[in-house]
């Protein structure tokens, strides 16, 4: 007696579940299509939605789409493509029946150069916070520099540069290692120095005694603003 009311129920579930299908099949559709260039050639990877529909998909290499479950009547059927301009269609679909929907996309846009400018400014902007907390930090700007620090050798001219660290222990040091933000100044070796053309690297060897560049190859004379 049990399995055979088990049995009802199954059949009773499925002849809903085949009602529930037909029905959908009654009040809706299918849109199929293709979307190709100006020439003809097909185009993957189109996104095509119908518009009020939620599911969208993509075209495939034949450029190819196919989009289930759309409702029956008038729909609008939209492709998006990166670089060229989205079109629109409007299809009339039956239930239960394909309808067929082709694109033809116009070339690719043309986007005009965007150039970015800006002002240079001598001000170093310091928020007030910072005021009550210098000197933790402080800034300067190139000009400020050039105006203000006394080049005493040539390692004065680029450790105030972005991004360039100096191991300077006094002035005429002569084993001052430049560092970056990447490379450390125990990694001196990858770092390479040039003064005008000429190598001030020696390259023979990574570390911050003996390997240290040959600053004293360029003197003081021919520092500009040195004193």
């Amino acid at each position: 007696m049990m399995r055979w009311y088990r049995n009802l129920i199954a059949a009773l579930t499925l002849l809903a579940g085949v009602s529930a299908s037909a029905a959908a099949q009654e009040s809706t559709g299918w849109v199929h299509g293709t979307v190709v260039t100006e020439s003809g050639q097909p185009l993957a990877g189109v996104i095509v939605f119908v518009q009020g529909v939620a599911d969208s998909t993509l075209t495939d290499p034949r450029g190819e789409f196919h989009i289930a479950n759309v409702p029956a009547g008038q729909v609008t059927v939209n492709t998006r493509y990166v670089g060229r301009p989205p079109q629109q269609m409007t299809v009339s679909v039956r239930p239960g029946e394909m309808t067929e929907a082709k694109f033809r996309l116009k070339g690719a846009v043309q986007i005009e150069g965007i150039v970015v400018t800006a002002a240079p400014t001598d001000q170093v902007a310091v928020k007030p916070l910072q005021l009550l907390t210098l000197p933790a930090t402080a800034s300067l700007t190139i000009t400020q520099a050039r105006q203000t620090v006394n080049l005493m050798d040539a390692e004065d001219a680029v450790k105030y540069l972005p991004s360039v660290t100096m191991r300077k222990r006094n002035n005429g040091d002569t084993q001052t290692v430049m560092g970056t933000r990447i490379w450390g100044i125990n990694s001196s070796a990858r770092s390479l120095v040039f003064a005008d053309g000429l190598p001030l690297s020696t390259l023979i060897g990574n570390n911050n005694t003996f390997a240290s560049p040959r600053w004293a190859w360029w003197p003081r004379s021919k520092l500009p603003g040195s004193t």
